[in-house]
């Protein structure tokens, strides 16, 4: 169990650099265009968070939210939403984390590469 308290400290550090980075690189005239860092952000608030036609909050409302970061082909996000099935199971998590991220790269108009990584997240889970 130690071992996933630390993933999650890991992944909520990476989660902290993600909502404040919000820096571009700059471009001149002369020089080429330089890929620049994208950050978008979104925030819900939906009736009910479903996951594969299942309710994940006992029917209830869910807030939802998270932040993509773009730099060229790399991409990495987070996203979060309020729970509740988890305490079904006799754990204590109240909230889900995504974290992802990765690289897409557009092989030609009608193939794209994306080789990327997915983690869940449950804070306080046991």
């Amino acid at each position: 169990m130690t071992t996933k308290h630390n993933s999650t400290f890991a992944f909520t550090a990476i989660a902290a650099v993600l909502f404040t980075s919000t820096a571009s690189m700059a471009q001149t005239a002369a020089a080429p265009a330089a890929t620049s860092i994208d950050v978008a952000y979104n925030v819900g608030l939906v009736s009910d968070y479903r996951y594969r036609g299942i309710s994940q909050t006992r029917l209830q409302a869910a807030l939802q939210g998270g932040a993509d970061v773009t730099y060229g082909a790399w991409y990495a996000g987070v996203w979060a939403s309020n729970i509740k099935w988890v305490k079904d199971s006799g754990g204590n998590a109240n909230v889900e984390i995504d974290l992802y991220g990765g690289y897409k790269y557009a092989l030609n108009d009608a193939v794209t590469l994306d080789v990327g990584v997915l983690a869940y997240q449950y804070p306080r889970n046991q």
